[in-house]
């Protein structure tokens, strides 16, 4: 019986990360921490905090920061860029030093 071979494909292969080249995972690692919106009542305003702007800033298809907002992890679109220039877009923007790595393991991730 004849077999097929793949050409010019992903490999796919235990401990590896295998994207469309369509999503990016990035780890954010702000100077502060990111702050969450608060509300004082449903009657009022909401007073929007940092993890907002960083989400504005990106739009990602997903962000979530760990409980202490000393780090998020962005899941965006690879047109954004490279980690490069996250940062700077992030620094600008929370006008502090801001740490920006991709990520490509997500076991172990936190």
């Amino acid at each position: 019986m004849p077999t097929l071979s793949k050409y010019n494909s992903d490999t796919y292969a235990r401990d590896t990360l295998v994207s469309n080249g369509i999503l990016k995972v990035f780890k954010i690692t702000p100077t502060t921490a990111l702050t969450a919106d608060s509300q004082a009542s449903e009657a009022a305003a909401i007073t929007e905090g940092t993890i907002r702007k960083v989400a504005e800033a990106l739009n990602p298809y997903l962000i979530q920061t760990n409980s202490g907002g000393t780090n998020a992890l962005v899941i965006v679109d690879s047109s954004i860029g490279d980690a490069t220039s996250i940062d700077t877009r992030l620094t600008a923007i929370l006008n502090e030093s801001v740490t920006v790595v991709e990520v490509t393991n997500l076991y172990g991730v936190s």
